[in-house]
């Protein structure tokens, strides 16, 4: 079976505001596809902060003492083997908040093959949010302590739209529009937040999707409707998906969104995981190969297996602005399935 990954050709379009060059619309007009810019991740830490949110918010004194503190020590000993972390914060919102408290939010990636995060939640009051996220993170041991403000299990959808226009006006332009029309037509499970900033915003307005993780930009329209309900034709949504995060590398992340063309809704919640069996060719400056086999093997709900193994190639980048302000030019490297069949089963 041939599959090639066409640019992106979502339904609808993002209209240009007064003269301002947003990143977004360049990107959309030189045709960049979103596929492959997801990144990986292992842990998902998500919490109640309230607005406004500087483009620094790591280091603002809104942020507790402890998170600063651990995003810090996270990211600056690069000696000391952690899982890949990705803090987010959501504001409060009136239907789901409580006030004087914060819920906090914490996916981490399962052992094995999986089709999504395993989740939990807690809601404490706002002065422990801080000592939560550290022991969550560095004392797990003393996690004992906030046993109490831990929440039952619930098979909520959370839909994370970003809308940080203080790192870049695109998020919020765009964005914002986004929140609000998924927010009132959010249906019972489905919650909406306004986050910050997670990478992408030249794909605004983006969102990331949890407990499942996946990423989507360029959302608008009837594409923004049917991403709600999960339901319609997936080529229609291909060209807004940026890829899963539970896969390690672009090359996988190009290759399932060829998976999920031909297999439909159902993909999303069926067991997998990618493996790379061979890379070659001219590197990148960043160190990419220039095209890779790749292999997905998966496991039904009925307990069938399968795979599907595929050759995934950097086709020619884009070259657009990076960000709003940014006065110069970055190229995004783009990925083609060039050959996509079933294989083996595991």
């Amino acid at each position: 079976m041939q599959s090639a990954s066409p640019r992106p050709t979502p339904g609808g379009h993002l209209t240009p505001v007064n003269a301002t060059p947003f990143c977004n619309l360049l990107a959309r007009q030189r045709g960049l596809d979103p596929v492959g810019s997801a990144g990986a991740c292992d842990l998902f830490v998500t919490f109640e902060l309230p607005l406004p949110w500087p483009y620094d918010l790591w280091r603002s004194p809104g942020v507790p003492a402890e998170v600063r503190r651990l995003i810090e020590l996270w990211y600056g000993d690069p000696h000391t083997p952690r899982p890949r972390l990705r803090p987010l914060a959501v504001a409060p919102d009136p239907a789901y908040s409580v006030p004087g408290e914060r819920l906090v939010m914490v996916h981490r990636r399962p052992e094995g093959p999986f089709a999504h995060f395993v989740g939990e939640r807690y809601r404490l009051p706002e002065a422990r949010l801080g000592p939560l996220i550290w022991a969550l993170l560095l004392e797990p041991e003393t996690l004992g302590a906030f046993k109490r403000y831990r929440e039952p299990e619930q098979s909520t959808r959370d839909l994370l739209v970003c809308t940080h226009g203080a790192v870049d006006a695109a998020c919020a332009k765009f964005g914002f529009p986004l929140f609000r029309r998924l927010r009132a037509a959010a249906p019972d499970g489905v919650r909406v937040w306004r986050v910050t900033h997670f990478g992408g915003h030249v794909f605004a307005p983006t969102l990331l999707e949890l407990p499942s993780a996946r990423a989507w930009g360029y959302l608008e329209g009837d594409a923004a409707a049917q991403l709600l309900s999960l339901t319609g034709d997936v080529e229609r949504l291909c060209g807004h998906y940026r890829g899963w995060a539970g896969l390690d590398s672009s090359f996988l992340q190009a290759a399932e969104r060829e998976v999920w063309r031909r297999e439909g809704w159902g993909w999303l919640d069926v067991k997998k995981r990618g493996l790379t069996l061979a890379r070659g060719g001219a590197l990148l400056e960043a160190g990419e190969s220039a095209w890779e086999r790749v292999r997905l093997e998966f496991w039904r709900p009925d307990g069938t297996a399968g795979a599907f193994e595929a050759h995934v190639e950097l086709a020619p980048s884009v070259t657009t602005p990076h960000s709003t302000t940014s006065k110069e030019d970055y190229a995004y490297p783009q990925y083609r399935v060039a050959q996509l069949s079933a294989a083996a089963p595991p």
